[in-house]
């Protein structure tokens, strides 16, 4: 088994994770898992990212974790 690496260097860490960077002063999770989903989870999604862009809020990438909307000013 190898052994778990750890970056201690911030701008190498920065360059991996982009949105460590990000002006983020708050942020929204929406469950889409299974039982969520089930009762509107993913409209809800859909709804804060149709908002969030039309404002011009949003930020990040649209992957999983790595989705990050946030106002930045």
């Amino acid at each position: 088994m190898s052994a778990k690496k750890f970056i201690d260097d911030r701008e190498q860490l920065e360059k991996l994770a982009p949105m460590l960077k990000a002006p983020i002063k708050r942020q929204v999770f929406v469950c889409t898992g299974k039982s969520c989903s089930a009762v509107g989870g993913e409209e809800v999604k859909a709804e804060f990212a149709r908002i969030l862009e039309a404002k011009g809020l949003r930020q990040g990438k649209e992957s999983r974790a790595e989705t990050r909307w946030a106002r930045s000013c």
